[in-house]
């Protein structure tokens, strides 16, 4: 097993365990920052909520690898 770690870790924090800590993450930076973390596939998303996201997603960032 490779134990090298780079060496940016120091500035990342801690990471997540599971969803749950990532979902409270998500909620932080959003009331903390205006951030907004979404994955495409949350299941509490509407289609039309999930299009709307990967249209601005597509605009700002380019198309995701599996739509080339």
């Amino acid at each position: 097993m490779n134990d090298f770690k780079s060496p940016i870790t120091k500035f990342m924090g801690q990471v997540p365990a599971n969803e749950q800590e990532m979902d409270l993450m998500r909620r932080k930076a959003w009331r903390e920052d205006g951030v907004l973390s979404i994955k495409l596939s949350d299941r509490r998303l509407t289609p039309t909520e999930k299009n709307r996201l990967k249209e601005i997603g597509e605009r700002l960032f380019g198309y995701q690898r599996e739509d080339r």
